[in-house]
């Protein structure tokens, strides 16, 4: 699976992510939700942050697209009172 575009992004330049927070004002936190790809879409604001940055035209769509690819992944599904930890399959 491809690494996520914002990550992909940030490491090319050598940025870690609280630098990347420092120069676009996008709340860290903000940024590792975005990088684990928890939030659904990039907000206006990173948008605009990243455009600032000549982060290409289409990040937003790229992103989207990542996303898309990393829900299609299975994940274990855990039942009631189970514990995935001890699980075994």
């Amino acid at each position: 699976m491809q690494e996520n575009p914002i990550v992909s992004f940030r490491k090319a330049r050598g940025w870690s992510r609280v630098y990347l927070s420092q120069i676009t004002g996008i709340p860290y936190d903000s940024l590792y939700s975005i990088e684990r790809g928890l939030i659904k879409a990039l907000p206006f604001k990173v948008k605009q942050a990243l455009a600032a940055l000549d982060a290409p035209a289409d990040m937003a769509q790229r992103y989207l697209d990542w996303r898309s690819a990393l829900s299609m992944i299975k994940r274990p599904v855990q039942q009631k009172g189970q514990n995935l930890k001890n699980r075994i399959v």
